[in-house]
């Protein structure tokens, strides 16, 4: 994830302190993407399962969008898709109600606009499975 603005550092720090040798650009193949519909957010939540590569061993990931506007996403095959390079700006300074980070990843035609960003390891997260 190349990140453009000092803005996002405390998005990173968490990332790291959560995950030792957390890199954005280790994401791989989003295994689960799930969209939700929360009643106290505005704008929905995106939650990617992904793996975080290492040469020690892969750690699954869980990124968390929530407030989440304007989402397009790729053509879904049989196949899914990974990141190829996941692009975060801060555009608070556009004044847009609600919304702090554009995020985009060009390769895979994934962009929106959303509140917050939080990156869990997956053990922590209800995978959403019945």
């Amino acid at each position: 994830m190349a990140i453009t603005n000092s803005a996002l550092t405390d998005v990173l720090e968490t990332a790291g302190s959560i995950i030792p040798g957390f890199d954005w650009l280790k994401l791989d193949r989003i295994e689960v993407i799930r969209i939700e519909f929360p009643e106290e957010e505005t704008g929905l939540r995106l939650v990617v399962h992904t793996r975080h590569l290492l040469p020690e061993g892969d750690t699954p990931v869980v990124l968390i969008f929530d407030g989440v506007r304007d989402l397009q996403l790729p053509a879904l095959t049989g196949f899914g898709f990974a990141f190829g390079e996941l692009v975060v700006k801060d555009v608070r300074e556009r004044q847009l109600e609600g919304i702090r980070f554009w995020v985009e990843d060009f390769l895979e035609d994934l962009t929106f606009y959303c509140k917050t960003i939080n990156v869990v390891s997956s053990s922590s997260v209800d995978t959403g499975d019945h």
